[in-house]
């Protein structure tokens, strides 16, 4: 692989993205953040460091790289086992009270994942309380009722700690805590995809992530996700309401007709964004995009049957009326028009020029009447 540019990470950037990012990055250059050597994970998280930048280097330092190992501050020592890998066998009994807050009650396997299991780019921390720390090692086994503290600082637990530590991250999970996400500019997929990934990290239930996700929803969304039935699964409503709103976002493209429930910024991200691959996007997929768009336009086949549905059955009950009622006979009046005087294309075009100057103000009725005087006979002009 050629030609992927070194990714740098600033404050405002998307954690994820950045990711994504470094991760094709070192593959490009063949280091191994699992790995040992010189091109193993010393080496990975040296890289990482360095795509740092501003204020978020100073982050990067203060709290991971002036740091010397990790500690689990759920965990305690007295498990009897020499390393983590041993305690990832041991039973929710055999931990007993060695399990603290999250740790209460899980096996081992729960609190300390194998690197087999979760990569360095997925590994999960919070169960073990897992921290940089400068406290000495302290072994699973040293037996005096002091966290577990392991050497060093692997490249998996830096990367967890940034996805999950960082300011803005945590700025995140204060606005989700204390219910201030609100839709304003994002798509539907966007604030669900964002409730949904901020509310796992903070370990939500599935009806918890259903309130932050209707709380954040304007009053004309609310209403239609009542219309819908509050009681659809988060995803299934979700979907459905970004249906509703793709619909109406082609709509307004369509007809230039402002309509509440459309932002401008997010019509612009659905027509003017830049294509993702498939393996990038989250949230809804292509296929469903797709299918949205797809009823969508049945929906709207559907309507316009109906209106015309409607419209022949009022003609009909027009035409039954009149044929009921006494018919009246009025004199022929010749169709309005230009005076039939105006035979050339010329003659034509400046009388319909004339009348739309009339129609915007520009001239009055009597000057018109001047220059194209009504026959005997024909209509008048209003």
């Amino acid at each position: 692989m050629t030609g992927i540019p070194h990714p740098y990470f600033d404050w405002d950037d998307s954690i994820p993205d950045f990711l994504a990012q470094l991760r094709l990055d070192l593959q490009n250059r063949g280091i191994d953040p699992a790995g040992a050597g010189a091109n193993g994970r010393a080496q990975a998280i040296g890289h990482l460091r360095a795509c740092m930048r501003g204020r978020t280097l100073e982050w990067f330092d203060e709290e991971i790289t002036i740091k010397t190992n990790w500690e689990l501050t759920n965990l305690t020592d007295g498990t009897g086992q020499a390393n983590l890998v041993a305690v990832n066998g041991r039973t929710a009994l055999q931990i007993g009270a060695d399990g603290l807050n999250e740790a209460l009650g899980q096996p081992g396997n729960a609190i300390v994942k194998l690197r087999a299991v979760e990569g360095p780019w997925d590994e999960d921390w919070r169960i073990a309380g897992g921290r940089p720390t400068n406290l000495p090692v302290n072994l699973p086994n040293t037996g005096n009722g002091t966290t577990v503290v392991v050497a060093g600082i692997r490249f998996g637990q830096a990367v967890w700690w940034l996805k999950t530590h960082f300011p803005t991250v945590e700025e995140e999970l204060r606005d989700l805590t204390y219910g201030t996400i609100r839709k304003g500019d994002m798509t539907i997929d966007e604030l669900y995809r964002k409730i949904l990934r901020i509310g796992r990290r903070a370990n939500y239930r599935s009806e918890e992530l259903r309130r932050k996700f209707l709380d954040a929803l304007p009053i004309p969304w609310l209403e239609k996700a009542e219309d819908i039935g509050e009681h659809l699964p988060l995803d299934e409503l979700a979907k459905k309401l970004y249906e509703i709103e793709l619909r109406r976002i082609a709509r307004h493209k369509r007809d230039r007709i402002s309509d509440p429930l459309v932002s401008n910024q997010a019509s612009r991200q659905i027509y003017e964004s830049s294509p993702v691959s498939t393996s990038q996007q989250q949230g809804i997929s292509l296929e469903d995009m797709q299918k949205a768009i797809q009823n969508a336009l049945a929906q709207q086949k559907t309507e316009y049957q109906s209106l015309l549905e409607k419209q022949k059955s009022d003609f009909q009950s027009q035409m039954a009326q009149q044929v009921s009622a006494p018919q009246t006979v009025e004199p022929v009046r010749q169709p309005r028009g230009p005076p039939s005087s105006l035979q050339t294309e010329e003659g034509l075009k400046n009388y319909y020029i004339s009348e739309y100057l009339k129609d915007i103000g520009v001239l009055n009725k009597a000057e018109l009447d001047a220059d194209y005087p009504t026959k005997n006979f024909q209509r008048p002009r209003p």
